[in-house]
């Protein structure tokens, strides 16, 4: 059976063509680095073909599998027999390697039929022919794979690349049965990595080999590994020792160190939450966590005795709570429970009653002993008014005690100035007590003033009215103004347009304008008519005229330079009457001027370019033609009138004679051209020219490029050039990149993604990248320490420098945590709130913790726990008999009917008394008439003493029987 087959130039990098057994790729040696799965190669060691390769028949001397096979059979294994390993083409007995199985082996040429697992497939040979091979339908079964891209099959089959597991992903191939693939495969129903259900060449081991082919070629399947805070993908890489663990790193609990440590494809994420509301939490990858203090941000601080919660440097502070009650008898507090509290106080105070003394708090409440007043409202001062309505009212000043009746200043009468105006100076206010009415009286009599009048002079008061003196003077001496007085602005010069003198006789016509006199617009006529004078007008002395010096004419034509002398017009010269031609007769009339008359004579007309010259009708005249012709035809010939003959280059078009130039032109009179090309633009000629023939073209043995950026040494033959033996070499150095070679591009260098090494311990899992080894993962050198400063040195690897950074330990019982020596120190933190109403303590999650004590507690001498807050203890009242106290008989209330100069009330003698008798104040006393000897008397004034017979003879005084003391 023939077979056909179409091949073109361009399919011989990678070739399809179908048939009943499949499609095969082919592709020539080339040296690429392969990153993946490689395609299966088919392709001899050939030079470029041509474009296109015509249909031919089946060649003559192709094998015949029936006969060859037995020949095959008799090959020494290793010798490039059928199914023997190989590296390229060379290796083989037929001149061709392919693909079987992830491996590269030896094929065999074909007419029709092929071993099972193979396909009879048309490939390209030596040009024009082709060859018929044998190309296997599982040239990539069992390579590591990741997507069914990297499992593209021979024979136009692409195979899926398939789950194997925890073992990774491997190539597969199409079968229908277990007879469609090799031994050690079962035909079963398998699961590619994209899901889909295909029957498929499984291997019955459950896991694939590495190859030799997989090695060198590095090729890899994907793998994860799973834990409970995600799952890890990774690749299993084929090495000699077989494929390699899985590079996956084990999923962990996400954290800020700019990784993706749980492999959920996003990096620190819910990371860094301090569960304090007044940092903003943020994470600096590498650089860890960062907490950075918030400002004026509400927040919420758990205590109940606190308000407008607000974040200040991080931390939430609030403003205390304000308990005041306004009541100055009790004790404002706040407690933990969040409610105000208001203790009862027992002391002085205030009842803002201005009649009431020795005001004390009881029970909550202020009360005072009254006292006698002048005044409690305004309204008491009325029986002291004087009845002068222009002094003010009286009303009672609050401000101090006692209250008194003063005068409101608001009430005094205040009697406005006497409105502005002429009469104003001459009249002052005055109140009358009677209606506290104003009224204005006159004033400053015979004093100067203002009438108001500004036509009068010397104004005085008189009987409260100003009156005026003498008329104003208003002529101000000029005639171009009318002069008046105005009673307001005084005197008036009003402009005027009268008629007046300027003080100038050589104008005529002066009138005012604008308060001056300007001068008129006419002017004295002095103009005598003589051209020989200067005319002109003096302002006092009238019209001038001046003998000038200046051209004028005398009425003679036949003079010249006529001038100004003596106030007369004369000449010095004659007119010259010469026209400058030959051919007319010159003369000069007194009364016309020159005369011209046409002549008959020889002439020159002053043109080179004529002979002959003559007059005729005045002109001169020439008969004939010069000629000029200098016989070059690079020269245009012409004659002129001043220079007679002239011969000028030219540019034109002309013909030097010469074959070896080109587009011959004139250039400064002479005839040449440009140098003719005679460059065939083949490498392989010599080009030259002769003069008499024109270009040659000699074959030379130089150096040439065929075009072929591939190959080296090209050299040139009979006149064309011919490709060098030497292939071009495109190894660029670059692990990250794969080499390769085209005939138009040359060298090219595509970038893999293949593990590589980027020459630093601190990364690990590198790969290629856009042509370049991408470090991968950083290493991490975290010890766990938070004293040691961990970073990683590319060349030596992880280090561990103590440093002196802070150390919170989340224990808000210590303070000043800093690191020492790779240690991290501490100090307790000082709980102690001076506070003997509270148990001080501390707790590691809050930090210090202030109990109030019970109630009633004693916190010092006289004072009790209240709330947690030290208090007085309020004293019970003592009643003191003053008639057995000390030894007295009585306390005298007052003296003689009144006050000792001290104290000034009786509430301070009554306090002092409580004070001998160790107690702090008085609440309350009763009173009697009594006659008494001995009493506490005060001996001066600053002497408060006990006395005997100090109150002798005193009758019948008010004495203090008991005082109840607190």
């Amino acid at each position: 059976m023939e077979r056909w087959g179409r091949l073109s130039v361009g399919l011989l990098v990678v070739v399809s063509v179908s048939c009943s057994g499949g499609g095969a790729t082919v592709t020539p040696d080339s040296g690429v680095d392969a990153p993946g799965v490689a395609e299966t190669s088919v392709a001899p060691d050939v030079p470029d073909s041509p474009d296109v390769v015509p249909d031919v028949p089946l060649a003559p001397d192709v094998w015949d599998v029936g006969a060859e096979a037995e020949a095959d059979s008799e090959c020494p294994p290793g010798k490039g027999c059928f199914l023997d390993p190989c590296d390229s083409n060379d290796d083989c007995l037929s001149g061709w390697c392919v693909g079987q199985m992830g491996e590269d082996v030896c094929t065999q040429q074909c007419q029709t039929e092929c071993p099972q697992g193979w396909s009879c497939e048309q490939v390209p040979g030596t040009a024009p022919d082709v060859v018929w091979i044998c190309v296997s339908q599982h040239a990539n079964l069992c390579l590591p794979c990741g997507a069914a891209a990297d499992c593209k099959g021979a024979a136009g089959v692409d195979d899926a690349c398939l789950s194997y597991g925890e073992e990774g992903s491997f190539c597969g191939g199409q079968c229908s049965d277990d007879e469609d693939c090799p031994w050690g495969f079962n035909c079963t129903q398998a699961t590619t990595v994209d899901g889909a259900k295909l029957l498929q060449c499984v291997a019955v081991a459950g896991v694939c080999p590495c190859t030799k082919k997989a090695v060198e070629l590095g090729l890899a399947t994907p793998c994860r590994r799973e834990s409970e805070f995600g799952t890890c993908v990774g690749k299993r890489v084929c090495t000699a020792e077989g494929l390699s663990d899985c590079s996956a790193p084990v999923a962990t609990e996400e954290s800020c160190n700019d990784f993706d440590d749980d492999c959920d494809g996003q990096v620190d994420e819910d990371t860094c939450d301090d569960g304090n509301e007044c940092t903003d939490d943020s994470c600096l990858g590498a650089g860890g966590c960062q907490h950075v203090p918030l400002n004026a941000i509400e927040c919420k601080d758990g205590d109940p005795c606190t308000a407008a919660d607000h974040c200040e440097e991080g931390v939430c502070v609030g403003d205390a709570v304000q308990c005041d009650d306004a009541n100055p008898c009790t004790q404002d507090l706040c407690t933990p429970t969040g409610g105000c509290d208001y203790v009862p106080q027992f002391g002085p105070c205030d009842d803002s009653d201005p009649c009431t003394a020795g005001d004390l708090c009881k029970e909550g409440k202020c009360g005072g002993t009254p006292v006698s007043c002048d005044c409690k409202t305004d309204k008491d001062c009325a029986a002291l008014e004087d009845g002068d309505l222009c002094n003010g009212t009286l009303i009672c000043d609050t401000t101090k005690l006692p209250y008194l009746c003063a005068v409101d200043p608001g009430t005094v009468v205040a009697c406005p100035a006497a409105p502005e105006g002429p009469a104003a100076t001459c009249l002052a206010p005055a109140c009358n007590p009677a209606s506290g009415a104003c009224s204005l009286v006159p004033a400053n009599e015979g004093k100067p003033c203002s009438d108001g009048n500004a036509c009068t002079l010397g104004d005085s008061c008189a009987l409260g009215t100003c009156t005026g003196g003498s008329d104003a003077n208003c002529n101000d001496g000029n005639p171009c103004t009318d002069d008046s007085c105005d009673v307001a602005a005084g005197c008036v010069h009003q402009d005027n347009t009268a008629t007046c003198a300027d003080n100038d006789v050589c104008t005529l016509g002066d009138a005012c304008s604008l308060g001056v006199c300007k001068p008129g617009k006419g002017m004295l006529p002095c103009d005598d008519g003589n051209p020989c004078t200067d005319d002109s007008c003096d302002p006092v002395a009238g019209c001038i005229h001046k003998n000038n010096s200046a051209a004028c004419d005398d009425g003679n034509a036949c003079t010249g330079a006529d001038v100004c002398k003596g106030g007369s017009c004369v000449s010095s010269t004659l007119t010259q009457c010469d026209d400058q031609n030959p051919c007319t007769k010159d003369t000069c009339s007194p009364a016309s001027g020159c005369l011209f008359t046409m002549a008959d004579a020889p002439c020159d007309d002053g043109n080179i370019c004529t002979q002959g010259d003559h007059c005729q009708l005045g002109q001169c005249i020439g008969s004939s033609t010069l000629v000029c012709n200098d016989g070059n035809s690079c020269t245009d010939d012409s004659c002129q009138p001043k220079v007679g003959c002239t011969f000028i280059n030219n540019t034109l078009a002309c013909d030097d004679a010469n074959a070896c130039t080109t587009g011959d032109k004139c250039s400064k009179g002479w005839c040449g051209g440009s140098p003719l090309s005679c460059d065939d633009s083949n490498p392989c000629t010599d080009d030259s020219c002769a003069p008499a023939s024109g270009c040659l073209h000699t074959p030379n043995q130089k150096g040439c490029d065929d075009g072929d950026l591939c190959t080296l040494g090209d050299f040139c033959d009979k006149g064309s050039c011919q490709s060098g033996t030497t292939p071009l070499a495109c190894n660029d150095g670059n692990a990250c990149t794969d080499d390769s070679c085209g005939p138009k591009t040359g060298c090219s260098y595509k970038p893999n993604t293949l593990p590589c090494n980027d020459g630093s311990v601190c990364t690990d899992k590198d790969v290629c990248t856009d042509g370049a080894c991408k470090p991968g993962p950083s290493v991490s050198c975290d010890d766990g320490k938070v004293c040691t400063d961990d970073s990683c040195d590319p060349v030596t690897g992880c280090k561990h420098p103590n440093n002196t950074a802070p150390c919170p330990d989340q224990d808000a019982c210590t303070i000043n945590e800093v690191c020492k020596d790779g240690t991290c120190t501490k100090a307790s933190l000082d709980c102690n709130d001076s506070n003997a109403c509270t148990t001080d303590g501390c707790n590691p999650a809050t930090g210090c913790t202030h109990v109030n004590v019970a109630d009633d507690t004693s916190c010092a001498a006289n004072k009790w726990c209240k709330a947690g807050v030290c208090v007085d203890k309020p004293q019970q009242p003592v009643t003191i008999d003053t008639l057995n106290f000390n030894g007295m008989t009585g306390w005298p209330l007052k003296f003689d009917g009144t006050p000792y100069c001290k104290p000034t009330t009786d509430q301070e003698q009554m306090d002092a008394l409580c004070k001998l008798a160790g107690y702090t104040k008085a609440q309350s006393w009763t009173t009697a008439s009594k006659s008494i000897n001995n009493c506490y008397c005060w001996g001066s004034c600053s002497n408060f003493q006990w006395q005997s017979n100090c109150c002798s003879g005193w009758q019948t005084q008010i004495m203090v029987t008991s005082v109840t003391c607190i």
